[in-house]
Parts: C-alpha cells; structure tokens; sequence
C-alpha cells in the first residue's frame, strides 16, 4: 500500500499555528498507541473495530492512505483507525506529518478542528461541542468556527448560539444550587434572557417542578421582564404558574370526558347492534356463564350507581 500527503491537513495544521514535517517509513511500533486514544476527539469511543476492519481490508487491496499526525514523542494526534487498520493488515511503517513546536494549544486546536474526517465521523451535535470547547479555552469566534466546521451554514449558527445559550445558563444556575441537568437545552436557552436577574433561579426551579416545556418557559421569561422588583417577578409568576395548572387540569378533564363519552357510545353499538346487527334484548344471546354473568351484572350495577352519584353531584 501507499501514504500519502493530506494537503488539508496541513492546511489545518498551519491554521494552528503549527510547524511540521513530512516523514516517510516511520515505524508503527515506534507510535504511542494506547496514549493516543485518550486524546480522541470523540467523547464516547475511541475505536471502531468495524472502521479498523474496513481500513485494513482496503490497505491489503493496495488502496493509499493519508498520512497521520503526531507529536515528537509519537503521540498520535490523527490517525489511530488508520494505525489500528494498518498493524491488522501487517503493515509496519507509516507516513506521518510531525509537529515540531508542540504546545498542549496547538495540539488540541488541531484535534478538534481536523473534523475527524477518518474513522467515525463526530455528529452535528459533538461538532458544535467542539466548537463550544474551541470558543471557550481559545476565544475564537463562532463566525469563524461555523466556517470551519460547518461550511459557514446558517443553521448551525443559530445551532451554536443557542448551545452556547444554553451552557451560560446551566452554568449560572447550578452555581445558585439549580440542578440544572433536569431542565433541557430549549429550556435553558430561554432561561438565558434572565442571566444576571435575581428571579432566574426562581423561574428555573418552576420550569424543573412544572415539567414546563421552552414555549411555556418563554412565556414565563416574557412575564418576569415586564416587571421591576423581584417581588413583582415572583408574583407574576405564582400567577402565570396558576394558569398553567389550571390549563392542564382543563385539559386532563376534557380527555377524562371524552373517554367517558367514547366508552358509553362503545357500549350502545354493542346493545343496539351486538354481533350480527340485531339488538341485544337479553343476556342469553351474549351466550355467557353462570360466573361470566354475574360479574357483568354487578358491573353495571356499580357503574349505575356510580352514575346516579355523578348525576347528583351535576
């Protein structure tokens, strides 16, 4: 099989600030294999034994490679599918660009913006935790990430702020005692326009006790800017917390009704229709048990009573 030189690695590793060397005919077991894969950029699994398969199936068949990148010590910084592929396929030296000026910032700049094109690809929600890791530790701007990671879309923007929305309250919350694992990410994203007001923990302990959903959270949050005290905020929210209720129990008494009605239409077509379309006029045409019969009878003797209750109580 053939290495050979990935001119958009070396794209991403001159972004990083990053100066290299291309190296042919390194050894594979020269490479600090098991060390490497703490440095995936996947947060779930490091290796895919199915990708590590396909891979060395293909080297066997002669099919080229792109070189991998490390550290000077032989950390593998991208390309441990390909070295895992490539000792099943007993192949024993390797290509790899080697980074010379290696800080622990050049390192994972390039880790997590190399889009881990080989192996297991990361999903849309792992790559704008990416991009949230990259803003975070190296201030670089979400215009520019998006760019990188995404191809500029506008979708994932609003993605990415969102996200980041989302991280800036959780944060804020848990530092006032909120667990805010219990509130998900639509939540939390309007519970950010409260960042910095008093009433925010409040408001995100009734989002967590009502199961409120973002629509209701949003609505909440627009009550709690109108007002000008923390005790007015809370009022406003007592209040809007009781509609909500109410709303819901108005909601569960529609569906109890509508059951209700469904299970008496059920049983008139069973009595005018029964079986064959004839009405039923007696219990012997139903062709039930002694013990069958009885059951039924004291059924609708409770239900008829318990009707007769319902219809005093109006």
């Amino acid at each position: 099989m053939k290495w050979v030189q990935d001119h958009y690695v070396e794209h991403v590793l001159k972004q990083a600030g990053a100066n290299f060397e291309f190296r042919e005919n390194v050894a594979v077991k020269s490479l600090k294999r098991e060390e490497s894969r703490q440095n995936n950029a996947r947060f779930d699994t490091a290796l895919s034994p199915e990708v590590c398969d396909q891979y060395a199936a293909k080297m066997t068949a002669g099919e080229p490679f792109p070189a991998i990148v490390v550290t000077p010590s032989f950390k593998i910084l991208a390309g441990n599918h390909r070295v895992e592929a490539a000792i099943r396929a007993s192949v024993t030296s390797i290509s790899a660009y080697v980074i010379l000026n290696g800080t622990k910032e050049i390192y994972e700049r390039f880790t997590r913006t190399d889009n881990v094109r080989h192996g297991l690809a990361l999903s849309e929600d792992e790559k704008i935790w990416q991009v949230l890791e990259l803003h975070e530790k190296f201030r670089d701007n979400f215009t520019s990430l998006n760019q990188e990671f995404f191809g500029g879309n506008s979708r994932t923007y609003k993605k990415i702020l969102a996200a980041y929305n989302a991280r800036l309250a959780s944060e804020e919350l848990i530092k006032n005692g909120v667990d805010a694992s219990r509130l998900d990410t639509g939540v939390l994203v309007e519970l950010h326009a409260l960042m910095n007001n008093k009433t925010m923990p409040r408001a995100a302990k009734n989002a967590i006790e009502y199961r409120m959903n973002a629509v209701e959270v949003k609505e909440m949050v627009k009550i709690v800017k109108k007002t000008k005290s923390e005790q007015a905020a809370a009022e406003g929210i007592a209040a809007y917390i009781s509609t909500i209720r109410q709303s819901r129990e108005g909601k569960t008494t529609q569906a109890i009704s509508s059951k209700f009605i469904r299970a008496m239409n059920s049983l008139t077509t069973i009595l005018d229709q029964g079986d064959d379309g004839q009405p039923i006029s007696n219990f012997k045409q139903l062709e039930l048990t002694t013990s069958e019969l009885e059951k039924c009878r004291l059924q609708m003797d409770l239900i008829a009573k318990r009707f007769r209750t319902l219809r005093a109580g109006k």
